[in-house]
């Protein structure tokens, strides 16, 4: 998306490391390896964003629609935790639909759902993982104890970030969701045999 340069070495160790640090430190979805940027904003960048301020308002309405899917779609099923209410004061971007899978209601832990998704081509992203306590050069501080940070260990096993762009159907979103609920079903079947 607009973004450009160039680096050039002859030694591949100096290389991964370039290569890590202009993406966070990130390796890849389970790995942080060290810190990063991510510094790539240019001019050109700019003026297309200016541009796109013009499609902002819609693509929030598109995305809060697609949300309300998403409720009426995973309401009430078992383990699966859906965003709380927003209170009236509150104007939301519709940027993300997170939602959290409880593995002890629901039967399946988040990175199962996670991967039935993937099966089925459907791109989620785990959220706050890894979490950054367990990054290798932060893991060793006291601060990074996980008896220290239990709440924020759970939410980093549970958190689903579901498909949420504005071209998405309402048709996708209930095919999104009947995946998550037939991986329930899944559990009910092995239960009752």
């Amino acid at each position: 998306m607009l973004e450009g340069g160039a680096l050039m070495c002859r030694d591949e160790r100096l290389k991964n490391i370039f290569d890590l640090m202009r993406n966070f430190g990130i390796a890849d979805e389970e790995s942080v390896l060290l810190p990063g940027i991510n510094g790539k904003m240019n001019e050109l960048q700019a003026a297309v964003g200016l541009i796109m301020l013009d499609y902002v308002k819609g693509e929030s309405q598109k995305r809060a629609a697609l949300q309300k899917v998403y409720v009426e779609e995973l309401s009430g099923c078992a383990g699966v935790r859906l965003p709380p209410l927003l209170s009236s004061d509150v104007k939301p971007n519709h940027q993300y639909f997170v939602i959290r899978i409880e593995r002890e209601r629901f039967g399946h832990s988040r990175d199962e759902v996670y991967d039935a998704l993937r099966r089925h081509n459907v791109f989620a992203r785990k959220y706050f993982y890894p979490l950054c306590s367990n990054y290798e050069h932060y893991r060793r501080l006291p601060s990074a104890a996980p008896e220290r940070l239990p709440i924020a260990n759970r939410a980093s096993e549970e958190v689903l970030s579901m498909p949420l762009y504005g071209e998405l159907s309402a048709a996708d979103v209930r095919k999104i969701c009947a995946i998550v609920k037939g991986t329930a079903r899944l559990r009910l079947r092995r239960r009752d045999r």
